[in-house]
């Protein structure tokens, strides 16, 4: 009889513990959205489209993310062709006022080497050739290696109006 309890005990027990390791792993188990990834209950029809609306969102998001780069490229590229049609009409000026410059030196060069001119107005002709000449050294250096810009722009009329007042100066004379 102890025997008989002791076993109905033991079914019991046994009973109880499988019963608690099935409940344990069934509360273990999620339901999901994803079919390739289940537990027990499987597939969730909620969860489905929870994971579907977030995969679309980040799919949007993306999509936006490259519109917004693309138009920051278009924006790019049209600064970049102003920036070169402005750099290529300022690269004429410098040309335009480089020549004038050089036509002015030449101006300078005719005039100093009449024989009208007097010691002193010879030696100020000189000086104002030679520091045009300076000037001219200069200027290209600093092109060479900064580039053309409007300021230097602005430096090469002003010595070019000082040298045209100069010569109009010696040509009244």
């Amino acid at each position: 009889m102890i025997d008989a309890v002791f076993t109905d005990a033991k079914i019991k027990l046994a009973t109880f513990g499988l019963s608690l390791l099935i409940i344990l792993s069934m509360l273990g188990c999620q339901t999901t959205g994803d079919p390739r990834a289940g537990g027990l209950f499987g597939w969730s029809e909620k969860k489905a489209k929870a994971r579907k609306q977030k995969l679309r969102y980040g799919a949007d998001s993306a999509q936006l993310a490259v519109e917004k780069a693309a138009t920051q490229s278009d924006q790019l590229t049209t600064t970049r062709n102003n920036q070169l049609a402005r750099n290529e009409k300022l690269q004429r000026s410098f040309n335009t006022l480089l020549q004038e410059n050089r036509n002015l030196q030449t101006e300078l060069l005719a005039l100093k080497n009449t024989s009208r001119l007097n010691e002193a107005k010879l030696k100020r002709l000189n000086k104002e050739y030679r520091s045009n000449e300076q000037f001219l050294r200069n200027f290209e250096l600093q092109i060479n290696n900064d580039g053309f810009n409007t300021s230097l722009a602005d430096e090469l009329n002003k010595q070019n109006n000082r040298l045209h007042q100069e010569l109009l100066f010696w040509l009244q004379q």
